[in-house]
C-alpha cells in the first residue's frame, strides 16, 4: 500500500473514531435522558396512582377492621348467641340508612348494652331511643346511650334535668323500660330530620363510602393476615441467627437499599 493510501485511510478511521465515539455520547445521553424520564414518571405514578391506591386500601382495611371488631365484641358480649347477633346487626344497618350514625358505631353501643345484660328487645329499643334523644338533645351517642341504660335501676339520673317528665315514673316503671319508651314515644322523628339538614346528607353519604370501604377491606384483610404470619415467621427465623449472621444480612441489605435509591 502506497504512503499516501495508508496515511488517507488512518485519517479516515480516526474521523470515523471520533464520529463513532460522538454517536455514542449522545446515546449515552439520551439513555440518561429516558432514564430520568422514566424516574419522574415512576415518582408520578406513586404520586397519583400508587400512593392513592395503598391510601385507599390502607382505609379500606381499617374500616373493616372497626366492622369485624365491633361485630366480634357484640357476638362476645351476647355470648355467642348468632342468631340474637345477626338480628342485631340487621337494625343497626336499618338505622345507618335514616340516620348519620354508621353501623359500626351503633353495634359498639349495641354491645355495651349486651354486656350489662339487657334482653334484644332492650337493646333494640334502648338503642332507637339513644339515636333520638341525641338528636334532641344534641348529646353524643355515646352519653345518650349511657344514661338510658341507667334509667333500668329505676333511676332518672342525669336525664331527669333534661327529661322532666320522667320523675314521674316509679322506680318499678323505669326498671320496665318505661323512660325508654316515654323517649321513644316523644323524641320520635329527630334522628331523621337530623340527616336530612344540613350537613346530614353528607354524613350518610360518607357512612354509605364507608360500607364500601368496608366491603374492599374485607377482601384484604385475609391477604394481610396470611402476610402477618408470614413475616411473624421470618422474624422469628432471623432472631434465631446468629449474632454474626443477623449482621451480615442486615449490611448487605443496607448496601442493596442504598443502590437502589440510587
Amino acid at each position: 500500500m502506497a504512503t499516501g493510501k495508508l496515511a488517507s485511510l488512518i485519517i479516515k478511521i480516526s474521523a470515523n473514531g471520533a464520529e463513532a465515539e460522538k454517536t455514542f455520547k449522545k446515546l449515552e445521553r439520551k439513555v440518561g435522558d429516558f432514564g430520568k424520564k422514566m424516574k419522574e414518571v415512576g415518582t408520578t405514578m406513586s404520586t397519583y396512582i400508587t400512593a392513592p391506591v395503598v391510601a385507599a386500601g390502607a382505609i379500606a382495611v381499617r374500616s373493616a377492621n372497626q366492622q369485624l371488631q365491633a361485630e366480634s365484641r357484640l357476638l362476645t358480649a351476647l355470648k355467642g348467641r348468632k342468631d340474637v347477633q345477626d338480628r342485631l346487626i340487621k337494625q343497626a344497618a336499618e338505622l345507618q340508612s335514616r340516620t348519620i350514625y354508621g353501623d359500626e358505631v351503633i353495634i359498639e353501643q349495641q354491645a355495651f348494652l349486651a354486656a350489662l345484660g339487657l334482653t334484644e328487645q332492650q337493646i333494640g329499643s334502648t338503642i332507637n331511643a339513644a339515636i333520638q334523644l341525641s338528636a334532641a338533645l344534641g348529646i353524643d351517642l355515646n352519653s345518650a346511650v349511657r344514661n338510658l341504660a341507667k334509667t333500668y335501676s329505676g333511676l332518672a339520673g342525669e336525664l331527669g334535668e333534661s327529661i322532666p317528665a320522667l320523675r314521674n315514673l316509679t322506680a318499678e316503671e323505669m326498671k320496665a323500660g318505661g323512660a325508654i319508651a316515654y323517649v321513644n314515644d316523644n323524641y320520635k322523628g329527630f334522628a331523621e330530620i337530623a340527616a336530612q339538614t344540613g350537613m346530614g346528607p353528607l354524613q350518610q353519604l360518607k357512612n354509605t363510602l364507608g360500607d364500601l370501604a368496608e366491603q374492599f377491606g374485607t377482601i384484604l384483610v385475609p391477604i394481610i393476615q396470611k402476610l402477618a404470619v408470614k413475616l411473624k415467621e421470618i422474624a422469628e427465623k432471623f432472631q434465631q441467627l446468629s449474632p454474626r449472621t443477623r449482621e451480615i444480612i442486615t449490611t448487605v441489605a443496607a448496601i442493596a437499599a442504598a443502590i437502589v435509591a440510587k
